[in-house]
């Protein structure tokens, strides 16, 4: 009774078609950006990565401190998983146990984003 529980939490029932179509597009687009990696073609992910560029590109590139580009990233995701709650209601205890996972996490996310832009500019250090 207890492994017959215990698996249909770990493993649960075959999935619909969308996690299936969304679970190989995934894969595709890892793979693509593996494979990019691999030519030379990186992402621009690090904030310090190419960062004094002098080059004149055709395209035109949008800069954001660190507080917005992680605020414009982490809002989103932390109001999805709140909104969650609300479209999914009584889905069962895994999929509450997971909702209410990821809007914790993105709601630390966010909180962290906001306190530390608000202290971090207030802190003095002196070296003797």
């Amino acid at each position: 009774m207890a492994m017959s529980m215990f698996f249909n939490f770990m493993f649960p029932p075959p999935s619909s078609i969308f996690v299936t179509a969304m679970s190989i597009i995934s894969f595709v687009a890892l793979a693509n950006y593996g494979i990019s990696e691999i030519r030379g073609k990186h992402l621009n992910y690090s904030k310090f990565w190419n960062a004094n560029n002098n080059k004149t590109n055709s395209v035109k590139q949008i800069k954001l401190s660190s507080k917005v580009g992680m605020l414009l990233l982490y809002t989103p995701a932390f109001l999805a998983g709140a909104v969650s709650f609300w479209i999914f209601p009584n889905e069962g205890l895994r999929s509450t146990i997971l909702q209410g996972a990821l809007t914790l996490h993105y709601f630390k996310r966010v909180f962290e984003v906001i306190l530390n832009t608000l202290w971090s500019h207030h802190q003095k250090i002196s070296f003797l």
